[in-house]
């Protein structure tokens, strides 16, 4: 039996923090939505015959409506094997788009906010996302010591 495949974007603003979407809670008894009212990385479902890259670019253009892609190449961070699901975790700088206009135009959940790793580090993200926003945070301090050992 083949998982369902998902595809997911790790979000960085200038300060390298991640930006998370504070998941819709349950409003009507027959409508039960999956981890209500908790933080998530950004990201759903790969449609039938669907790339994953094209996926989540579909899924920015629904949830955040002002994002714009600016045509650089997305990096694929990595691929995830989930018990319930295959994930395709993408990332990208925001660039300029400030948090105030993303939430104004937000079309799914109830906000996004911008977490530091410490943060993180606290939190229980919907999915099973929190040791893998670690990880990824782990990886690019390490790369910046790296990179740069002043740092």
């Amino acid at each position: 039996m083949h998982k369902p495949k998902g595809a997911s974007i790790f979000l960085i603003d200038e300060l390298e923090n991640i930006l998370l979407l504070l998941r819709d809670q349950n409003r009507k008894p027959c409508f039960n939505i999956p981890y209500p009212n908790m933080w998530d990385v950004i990201g759903g479902h790969v449609e039938e015959g669907e790339d994953p890259k094209d996926c989540i670019l579909r899924e920015m253009k629904e949830e955040l409506q002002t994002w714009s892609f600016n045509g650089r190449n997305l990096p694929l961070w990595r691929i995830i094997d989930f018990p319930d699901r295959i994930d395709y975790a993408f990332w990208d700088y925001l660039g300029s788009q400030s948090l105030n206009t993303l939430n104004k135009n937000l079309t799914e959940g109830q906000r996004v906010c911008s977490f530091a790793l410490g943060e993180v580090l606290n939190m229980e993200l919907a999915y099973g996302w929190q040791p893998y926003v670690v990880e990824f945070f782990e990886g690019r301090r390490r790369r910046r010591h790296i990179e740069d050992p002043t740092h």
